[in-house]
């Protein structure tokens, strides 16, 4: 039906690491994500990017991101990975016990991985989203998603997106306050991952929003 908000793919390293770059991850301990998490696959796509794999790594690094936050902090790891909202409390927590220095994503980098991988957009961390953070850095986001069943009615998917985005939409910025820059229906597309339900694209061709190619819904 439509993207929500951005969960943007968080790199950052201790700052003792020596780390200024995604490209000098090689042959350094990074956390990648729990096995088979949304994390994980990021990471593999992100190195992709820089021309690494898992493999380059000193250590591909594995768990729970509490766990990693702690071996972070311990020195035991020297970066990692973590998909999240902006503003984490795993995030914002390894900012407070630890430094740590963000690590931008090149625009180049960025550019090749939204034509490779059509579900990222990108997005700006603005400064002072975490403590330690006085410069604003871009990245790449995935978006949580609304999807609907290709069976539910499409006037009823219709009035669920109109409602959302139109009707009821300061109400729902007003639930979370630190996405609502994100949440509108100008944004609503981006990063689209899969077709639009039919009902949801009636909605947004009224709306004068052009439907990204992988979004079309399928006849």
């Amino acid at each position: 039906m439509a993207t929500i908000y951005p969960e943007p793919v968080h790199v950052f390293a201790r700052k003792d690491s020596g780390i200024t770059s995604i490209a000098d991850f090689k042959g350094k301990k990074v956390y990648v994500g729990d096995i088979g998490s949304g994390v994980e696959q990021n990471a593999k796509q992100v190195l992709e990017a820089y021309g690494l794999t898992f493999d380059d790594l000193g250590t591909a690094v594995r768990g729970k991101p509490k766990q990693a936050a702690q071996l972070l902090q311990d020195g035991r790891i020297d970066a990692m990975f973590y998909t999240a909202g902006v503003g984490s409390s795993a995030i914002a927590q390894a900012a407070l016990t630890t430094d740590i220095v963000f690590l931008p994503i090149e625009f180049a980098k960025i550019d090749f991985l939204k034509k490779k991988y059509p579900f990222y957009a990108e997005i700006i961390i603005p400064a002072g989203a975490y403590k330690g953070q006085d410069k604003p850095f871009q990245t790449v986001a995935v978006k949580a998603t609304l999807a609907a069943s290709a069976d539910l009615d499409a006037d009823v998917v219709y009035q669920i997106a109109k409602l959302i985005f139109k009707d009821k939409v300061d109400q729902f910025k007003a639930i979370k306050p630190v996405i609502a820059q994100h949440f509108s229906v100008d944004k609503a597309l981006d990063g689209m991952p899969i077709p639009l339900h039919k009902g949801a694209a009636k909605f947004f061709e009224e709306e004068g929003i052009a439907i990204p190619d992988a979004a079309k819904p399928i006849d």
